[in-house]
């Protein structure tokens, strides 16, 4: 993904994860922090998502994003 905004001009960019269910399960909240955490200088700013139908399954997603991926 660097790759292509390197090669598109890109020096840095916001970025937040899209797809965050069981149908992309390589976008995850944590992909996102790991992304993030490697590249600090490319991705200035990086969020997570999560959908709020999954009732108890999105608020365990949402404290853990608070509590450890933060």
């Amino acid at each position: 993904m660097l790759k292509d905004f390197t090669d598109a001009g890109v020096e840095a960019l916001l970025w937040r994860s899209i797809g965050n269910d069981d149908q992309d399960a390589a976008v995850t909240n944590e992909y996102v922090q790991a992304m993030w955490k490697r590249h600090p200088k490319r991705i200035i700013q990086a969020w997570g998502a999560l959908e709020p139908a999954k009732g108890e399954v999105a608020i365990a997603q949402a404290k853990k994003a608070v509590r450890e991926l933060a």
